[in-house]
Formats: structure tokens, sequence, C-alpha cells
């Protein structure tokens, strides 16, 4: 219940609400409560209070934000809201230095993955992909991270394009089962009109079926499973998208 708390009071609030909540966060020494406030603090809607947090990410020896809670941080700040990962990018594109200087690795590659993986339309695709290629040198392998990442995106969106019809029409309709006309079970071979020896069918079953009795068609609750996981498949993309 708390996440969802300090996700919705940070995301309807101001920036005097986030300050609060980040300086219950300075004083919080319980690792559990950490993680979840680490969590939450992506979602707030004020631009300067985000920028804040990603400030705290960077800061000198993680003294605000823990080595171990870095990937996590970065996700919350790019997932927080459908806007952060542009207002992460226009951060970004003046603090390189600084992510490289907080990470482990020396690199960016992890506000660069998680930025990639959430722009919204072709548009912030172009720009995110254009600064990227004039920034290459000082990017190293992160700017290979990121290509992978766009390219990525740019495919879940063209799923997205090519099924959105077909969900549309299942959320107005709901499930509907193909109508699959059945065969009148005649039989194969003879029968008791004389088309064998002994009258006997091809695949021994009484009702003159080539196999163990079954018609072939597909079973209803197969279908039903495999458009629920699709469907389960197809939200979760459009989610992280």
């Amino acid at each position: 219940m708390r996440p969802w708390v300090y996700c919705s009071g940070l995301r309807q609030g101001t920036a005097a609400d986030f300050n609060y909540f980040w300086s219950r966060y300075e004083t919080e020494d319980l690792a559990s409560e950490i993680v979840v406030m680490i969590n939450a603090a992506g979602c707030t809607s004020d631009q300067p209070s985000l920028e804040k947090f990603l400030n705290a990410i960077v800061s000198v020896d993680n003294i605000y934000v823990r080595p171990q809670d870095w990937s996590a941080a970065w996700s919350s700040a790019a997932s927080g809201n459908p806007e952060n990962p542009m207002r992460i990018f226009e951060w970004l594109t003046k603090n390189v230095d600084e992510v490289k200087s907080a990470s482990l690795d020396n690199s960016a590659a992890t506000p660069i993955s998680n930025i990639a993986s959430r722009l919204r339309n072709e548009q912030e695709l172009n720009q995110f992909t254009a600064w990227l290629q004039q920034n290459s040198v000082l990017l190293g392998a992160a700017y290979q991270t990121g290509v992978n990442g766009v390219a990525a995106t740019r495919r879940n969106h063209e799923w997205t394009t090519r099924r959105v019809g077909e969900f549309a029409s299942y959320f107005e309709t709901g499930y509907v089962e193909d109508d699959i006309s059945e065969g009148d079970g005649g039989d194969t071979g003879g029968g008791d009109d004389g088309g064998g020896d002994d009258g006997g069918d091809i695949g021994g079953g009484d009702d003159g079926d080539s196999g163990d009795g079954g018609d072939g068609s597909p079973d209803g609750a197969s279908v039903a499973t495999l458009s629920i996981i699709t469907l389960i498949a197809t939200m979760t993309a459009i989610l992280m998208a």
C-alpha cells in the first residue's frame, strides 16, 4: 500500500510535497523502506523536484542513493510519469560526466537504457538518436546501448500499431470463440455398407474416426488460454513503451 500512497501523493503534489518526502527519505534508516521510497521518488510531477532526485542519484560518494539502489533509482525516475523520459534526457545532455563519475563502471548506460525503452513516439526517438550520434565518443559503449534500446522500442511500437485494432475489438466485444464446423464422423473405409472385408473402420473406432475418437477441432479452453496470454503480453508491451 505504501508505494501507491507515496507515488499518488507525489504525482498529484507540489515541490513542497516532494521536499517533505525527500527529507523523510534522508533520515530513513530501514533498508526496506528506503527501497520503497526510491521506487516512488520518480512519480513526482514537478520537474525541478525530478531533477533534484536525479542530482541525488549522481551525488558524490553516493551519499543519497546507495550503489545497490542505482538501477532502481533510474528506473523509478524514467517510469514515474509518461513525460519523465524526455525530462531525464534533457537533464542528461548537461550531466553526462556526472553520471559517468557516479557509476561503478564509469558509464551512462543505465539512464540511457531507461530513457530509450520508454520513448513514446517517432519524434522522441529521432531526437534521442541524433543526440546519441553526436555524442558517440563521449558515451563510449553506452552509445550502442542507446542504439539497441531505440531499435527495440521501435519494434514494440510497430507491433502495437499492428495489433491495436484486435485489442480494441476484444475490449468492445469480449472473447468470441471461432465457429468451427465439425465433420459428420463418416467412416473412412468400409462400414455397414460393405466397404471392407469385415466391415471394420480403418481407425478401429466405433464412429468411424481415423484416430482415437477425437474430431480434430481445437479445444475451446486452449483457444481461450492462448487469447488471454496474448492479451497479457500485449498490455505489458504497451505499458513498457
